[in-house]
C-alpha cells in the first residue's frame, strides 16, 4: 500500500515509467471519484495515480469532483498527494467569462471551523521527485 498519490492534470491522463500494478474502483460519499485508481512503481517508490480530468481526458475542470478523489485516496491509504495541474489559457483574454469552478463546493464540510493542513512544498514528498526547469 502507498501513502503517496499523483493527482494528474490537462494532458496527464497517464504516468510515463509507472509500472501498474492494478487499478481499483472506490465508491465514495462524494460520488465517483473522475477515474479508478492505478496503483503502481515509479522508479521504486509505490504510488497511487488518478487522472484528476478522467481517461481519457474528458470532466471539464468546474465538474472535476475533487471530493469524491480524496476521499477514495484516503480510503486507499493515502496521506501524501501532489498534483500536476497546468493553468492559463493560451488565447486572448477572456473578457466577460464566467468562473464556472465557483459554482461548486468550496470544501468537503460546509460549515464548522477551519482545520490548518500544513505548509505546502513538503520536503518528504519533494525527495521522490526530480527539479524541473527554473521559470
Amino acid at each position: 500500500m502507498s501513502d503517496l498519490a499523483v493527482i494528474g492534470g490537462s494532458g496527464l491522463t497517464a504516468y510515463d515509467g509507472l509500472e501498474i500494478v492494478r487499478r481499483e474502483s472506490v465508491d465514495t460519499p462524494w460520488g465517483e471519484p473522475s477515474s479508478s485508481l492505478s496503483h503502481g512503481r515509479l522508479k521504486g517508490v509505490d504510488i497511487v495515480f488518478l487522472a484528476r480530468h478522467g481517461a481519457p481526458h474528458a470532466i471539464p475542470p468546474h465538474r472535476v469532483n475533487y471530493r469524491a478523489n480524496v476521499w477514495a485516496l484516503h480510503h486507499a491509504g493515502v496521506r501524501r498527494i501532489v498534483a500536476v495541474a497546468a493553468v492559463g489559457n493560451a488565447e486572448e483574454p477572456l473578457a466577460g467569462r464566467i468562473d464556472l469552478a465557483r459554482l461548486r463546493a468550496a470544501a468537503f464540510e460546509q460549515g464548522g471551523e477551519a482545520v490548518a493542513v500544513g505548509r505546502p512544498g513538503d520536503a518528504a514528498v519533494a525527495q521522490h521527485f526530480e527539479p524541473g526547469p527554473d521559470v
